[in-house]
């Protein structure tokens, strides 16, 4: 069982930001046994997996009127190792063992993977600002014990920059996976959850 650690930034380019541009951004995670560390970048129309000495690249490979899928390709490859797909964006509250139906799914390497966001484990109340922003997700192999789980919160004061409304936050991991894009993976889903949040709050 490893405890790692992640951090979302900004990728500082030089160049501004406006109200029709917004920075990359990057997840880097530490920690991980034979790895200096291991980045997610996406932003500006790209979206890379960096680890292993090893890159994967995301494309969207489903219509527009379809749910997302993306594929993820090797370096200079139009044939994809995988898949990654997001369904919903509910939040459960009860173990993955329960639960037929995942938020998304993961296919690398010939590999099924399901994700699930959980109810985090700092319960929310509405008169302590400090249990608020927590997130809990997983990821986790449809057929053995392989899990990936992702806690972070996000400060609702802090957290949320005016600046094209990037969230920045730190999070630990806890898992018994050594596959680095694997849980790079994972972020695109809790990023692809974020992007759908937005969207429904934009039509209410």
């Amino acid at each position: 069982m490893s405890r790692l650690q992640f951090s979302k930034t900004i990728v500082e380019d030089g160049e501004k930001e406006g109200m029709f541009r917004r920075k990359p951004e990057r997840y880097r995670l530490t920690g991980l046994p034979g790895q200096d560390q291991a980045e997610f970048i996406h932003g500006q129309g790209l979206r890379i997996f960096q680890a292993s000495r090893q890159t994967l690249e995301l494309r969207k490979i489903s219509k527009w009127y379809q749910p997302q899928v993306w594929g993820l390709f090797p370096s200079m490859s139009d044939v994809p190792t995988g898949t990654l797909k997001l369904s919903r964006v509910t939040i459960h509250k009860k173990d993955p063992e329960t639960r037929k139906k995942p938020n998304g799914n993961v296919e690398l390497n010939g590999q099924s993977y399901v994700f699930y966001r959980l109810q985090p484990a700092v319960r929310t109340k509405l008169f302590r600002k400090d249990t608020w922003g927590h997130y809990r997700f997983v990821l986790r192999h449809e057929s053995s014990a392989e899990f990936i789980e992702y806690n972070f919160r996000i400060d609702p004061y802090t957290g949320f920059k005016w600046r094209g409304s990037h969230r920045l936050f730190d999070g630990d991991i806890e898992t018994n996976s050594s596959n680095p894009m694997l849980i790079l993976a994972g972020f695109q889903l809790i990023e692809l959850v974020f992007a759908a949040e937005a969207a429904q709050a934009a039509t209410m």
